[in-house]
């Protein structure tokens, strides 16, 4: 059931219309409709079929219909009241205004008028209570909303503040570590340039010193084989000892010193 109450102006006087409607399908349905001026109700309930003008001939009728009792829209001026008082009865007449062909009537309504009208306006009061008080507590959820709302904005806001803090704090760090790193690359860089350049001018050097002649010469007589000491032959050897040494005379001695080389 689709339904709906709302107050609206009607050829200078203040009217409020109740419309409910039970659907069966988009073309066959059926509406309850009250209409009150403060003092007096009237009241129908009628079919499509028994509303609508048979000169109609439109897309979306149904749903056009539909729409100009329940929303009642003022402020779009789609939509045209009008009621033809009938002694105690009165006819709700709603036309379209249509850009190509202006303004027709889309129905006619004839409500009947309830001969208990205070309970029946008792009873759209109290509806129209319920949907005031419906309408606060939805105002008061909406308002909940919002503050949390902009709870999470402003939080979200701080959020950005120490997000940008922190992105500036560790960009200075990431700065500062990136320069000493660079000082350290840049003086391991200097130390092996200067190691460089002292390994070349020592090669230079000992160029240099081997291709002096006498560097030479010294380094070809190191090079000669010496004979070791235990194989030279010594330039005088004590003579032997022999038995009968003290019969031993001069040419005796030499023939030993003889002998001996």
């Amino acid at each position: 059931m689709v339904g709906s109450i709302d107050e609206f102006t009607i050829d200078g006087k203040s009217f409020i219309i109740k419309c409910n409607f039970q659907e069966d399908d988009s073309e066959d349905w059926t509406l309850d409709l009250t209409v009150s001026d403060g003092s007096k109700v009237w009241f129908k309930r009628a079919s499509f079929e028994e509303i609508k003008t048979n000169k109609v001939s439109i897309d979306r009728y149904s749903e056009l219909l539909k729409e100009s009792l329940v929303k009642c829209d003022k402020e779009s001026k789609k939509y045209v009241y009008s009621i033809r008082n009938e002694g105690d009865n009165i006819t709700l007449l709603v036309k379209f205004i249509l850009k190509q062909s202006g303004q027709f009537t889309a129905a006619e309504i004839p409500l009947n008028r309830v001969e208990q009208s205070a309970s029946a306006n008792m009873h759209i009061f109290s509806e129209l209570l319920n949907r005031v008080n419906s309408l606060e507590q939805k105002n008061i959820k909406l308002a909940e909303r919002a503050n949390e709302r902009d709870e999470a904005i402003s939080l979200s806001k701080q959020c950005v503040i120490e997000k940008d803090n922190l992105e500036s704090i560790m960009y200075s760090q990431f700065l500062r570590v990136l320069n000493e790193k660079k000082d350290k690359i840049r003086d391991v860089e200097n130390k092996m340039k200067k190691l460089k350049d002292e390994r070349e001018l020592l090669r230079s050097k000992i160029k240099t010193l081997e291709e002096r002649p006498e560097v030479r010469d010294v380094t070809s007589t190191s090079n000669v084989e010496k004979t070791p000491p235990h194989k030279r032959k010594s330039e005088y050897v004590t003579p032997h000892k022999r038995r009968n040494a003290k019969s031993m005379d001069a040419e005796d001695l030499l023939d030993d010193l003889l002998n001996d080389f």
